[in-house]
């Protein structure tokens, strides 16, 4: 196993702190980015019961928050956006290894390797998405 995987030594988050003071300096709104009303209802809708990433950080915890920490998420993830940056700590998984069924778990080969995201990063993940749908198809333009 520890040869096929390397240990991911995480980075800061020098990044994003920077594009939130960017963003809360900034005071121009912008439609080609989220709202907190948008970020509530893909939180809600995030299936239970999954598990979570190497943040430990459940889906049913983030449906438990209040307004204001909605409203901050919103802020990153805008962040994020206008500075085409992923952070590189939502980028990092946890890998499970699973047994394969009727065989010999002594073996590496007989494990499945499934990667945990963060939560974070499944939110995030979304957010872009519903961002790019939003954007002209200047294709057919």
């Amino acid at each position: 196993m520890k040869e096929q995987f390397t240990l991911n030594q995480g980075t800061d988050l020098k990044e994003v702190t920077y594009s939130i003071e960017e963003l809360n300096r900034n005071t121009t709104k912008s439609t080609l980015f989220s709202s907190p009303k948008e970020i509530w209802e893909i939180i809600k809708n995030l299936p239970p019961g999954k598990a979570p990433g190497c943040d430990n950080i459940p889906n049913a915890a983030l449906k438990h928050l209040p307004a204001p920490a909605v409203v901050s998420l919103n802020n990153i993830f805008t962040a994020c956006l206008r500075h085409s940056h992923f952070p590189k700590t939502w980028i990092t998984a946890s890998i499970v290894m699973i047994p394969k069924p009727y065989k010999d778990h002594s073996l590496a080969n007989n494990y499945r390797p499934i990667s945990l995201l963060t939560t974070m990063s499944k939110v995030f993940e979304k957010v872009n998405d519903m961002v790019i749908r939003r954007q002209p198809n200047f294709l057919n333009s």
